[in-house]
């Protein structure tokens, strides 16, 4: 089995699972000798091209050992990214840090999803409280949970956002 970089696609391909570009097959023009002796004679082997092989064209691909392979993805595992190098060949580096845009994103899809979990809290407290049926720890859990969503809602306003921010704790949730 060998690995190969594709330069175009940035994936890696096996002819375990394309095919071999070469295989060996009896030649088909072999006559037995009606003079042999050897009455299971065989037919000489010849390489010709694989009609099965769906590797894409030689230049388009880098071949990999074992080694290679196995090294570009344990540095993958340990956080960094295969690329295409500029001689094409695949090689480690290191992911780009986020953009602002990045990261006010993360923090807008974070910050969404808490406010979402609040509101979920919030409702059916608010609810008894509306109607005056509330116990006095519903009150108090319901002006927590309140409490919360404000703070969730204003981590934009925070020292160092969106790179740091301190996300505020959910009521009940240990220090």
């Amino acid at each position: 089995m060998a690995w190969f970089f594709d330069k175009k696609t940035c994936g890696f391909l096996t002819t375990q699972v394309y095919g071999e570009r070469m295989i060996e097959i009896p030649d088909p023009e072999f006559v037995q000798s009606i003079d042999s002796s050897d009455s299971e004679q065989q037919a000489p082997l010849i390489t010709v091209p694989n009609p099965r092989c769906s590797l894409p064209p030689e230049d388009q691909l880098v071949p990999l050992t074992d080694n290679e392979y196995a090294a570009l993805f344990a540095g993958q595992a340990a956080g960094q990214q295969i690329a295409r190098g500029a001689s094409g060949r695949p090689e480690l580096v290191d992911p780009a840090a986020p953009s602002t845009e990045d990261l006010i994103a993360a923090a807008n899809s974070k910050r969404d999803a808490l406010l979402l979990a609040a509101a979920l809290r919030i409702a059916p407290l608010q609810d008894v409280a509306d109607f005056d049926e509330a116990t006095a720890a519903e009150l108090t859990s319901l002006n927590a949970w309140k409490q919360y969503r404000v703070a969730v809602n204003r981590v934009s306003e925070q020292q160092g956002y969106p790179g740091t921010i301190d996300w505020p704790r959910q009521p009940g949730e240990p220090q």
